[in-house]
């Protein structure tokens, strides 16, 4: 089993999610699209990770902000439940003295419907957002008998996301525990780590432009891809990467 440190400066060079959720989203009448208001992260509230806990400084966004990175918002992370971006200026993304805030205008599209009515109707209850925090922007101490995590500042800002259950941690923590445990070295926890999050690849919706790419996918399609009933959907690749190393995350082997 790897220590504290090589799991962390694992950690800290993969992709990333982390969840709010709402208290006060506002969402626009539909008019040929609506406006969508909330907030992405909230700063100085300690989450338990389950092995760890964490919690992100006030202005750990201003510098990530500043890059002129293309961020765009999703539905669930899925890369074809495309949204808005921060590309086309329909996405804005600040920092206030609450967390990252979300302002959204969004087009008439499938997806965006399909969002209104979740939101409308209750069902969209909290935000997420990827990211890649980078060794040199955390800081690791001790908290309440085990480690503490205070995320500074982030190497890069992958998305921002609705979500029906932002309550996802447990399941991460599961799994993060096993990789922990079965990485035979750093490189391999990186691998296993990093599986969770295929859809957030560093660039990949760097060519997300047309309506056709970002055009969401059936259902039946995306019951297939995300690989079983009531699984978290940025969890299947990696629940089968340890699948293939006879670890079952939650279930028996499919």
């Amino acid at each position: 089993m790897l220590n504290t440190e090589q799991f962390f400066d694992a950690l800290a060079l993969v992709p990333n999610t982390r969840s709010a959720t709402f208290d006060d989203v506002a969402v626009s009448d539909w008019k040929d699209g609506f406006r969508f208001e909330g907030y992405a992260a909230v700063f100085e509230e300690e989450a338990d990770m389950g092995e760890f806990s964490e919690s992100i400084e006030r202005g750990a966004f201003r510098k990530v902000l500043t890059t002129g990175a293309n961020v765009p918002l999703l539905h669930e992370h899925q890369q074809r439940d495309f949204l808005a971006s921060t590309r086309s200026g329909r996405l804005k993304l600040s920092e206030d003295t609450r967390g990252l805030k979300v302002q959204a205008d969004i087009v008439d599209t499938p997806i965006a419907r399909h969002v209104y009515a979740l939101a409308k109707g209750g069902e969209v209850t909290g935000m997420s957002y990827g990211f890649v925090a980078g060794q040199e922007n955390q800081r690791i101490e001790q908290r309440n008998g085990k480690p503490h995590r205070r995320l500074l500042n982030f190497r890069r800002l992958l998305d921002v996301s609705t979500t029906f259950d932002p309550a996802f941690q447990g399941t991460e923590a599961q799994f993060r525990s096993l990789a922990m445990q079965y990485a035979d070295s750093p490189e391999s926890l990186q691998q296993l780590l990093k599986g969770a999050y295929p859809q957030l690849e560093e660039g990949a919706m760097d060519s997300v432009d047309t309506d056709e790419e970002t055009a969401p996918a059936p259902p039946e399609e995306r019951e297939e891809r995300n690989g079983e009933s009531g699984a978290t959907p940025h969890l299947a690749a990696a629940k089968r990467r340890l699948t293939l190393m006879t670890i079952t995350l939650g279930g028996d082997s499919q």
